[in-house]
């Protein structure tokens, strides 16, 4: 049986972490977000029968990190569907342009600022989960 989730953040850094959930929480404390702290972790999750409307992920992660990460949602034909964020301090264009080779379907750069982070909390929630129709996985 799948569990449905809105978001499946991936971010290893622990005070990011807080702010993202900070800012989720509070433009909508119904929003059913699990974390991983690294790329294996999100995937071991997805496979184990997490099924979020997207996944917004750290580029820069040890281990395979968000790269690997991209690579391998987007070549597995059960998870290429859901639409993958990367949120990554990087605004370096090599970076930004790697992501998007590897089928990112939105880069954006973390903000300074809690304020920065509720601005991209709404967005994921006002774009991503209510605006964009996303297919169901099964």
């Amino acid at each position: 049986m799948l569990r449905q989730v809105g978001i499946l953040l991936v971010e290893d850094d622990l005070k990011d972490r807080k702010f993202i959930m900070r800012a989720l929480k509070q433009v909508d404390p119904d929003l059913d977000v699990e974390i991983a702290k690294d790329a294996e972790s999100a995937l071991a999750s997805l496979n184990n029968g997490s099924a979020p409307k997207i996944i917004v992920t750290d580029l820069n992660m040890p281990g395979m990190g968000g790269r690997g990460l991209l690579e391998t949602l987007k070549t597995d034909e059960k998870l290429k569907n859901i639409p993958a964020i990367v949120l990554s301090t990087s605004d370096d264009e090599s970076d930004i342009a790697e992501s998007y080779r590897r089928h990112a379907n939105a880069y954006m750069v973390k903000p300074d600022s809690i304020d920065g982070y509720k601005r991209i909390a709404s967005f994921l929630r006002d774009f991503w989960l209510q605006e964009v129709k996303l297919p169901n996985i099964d």
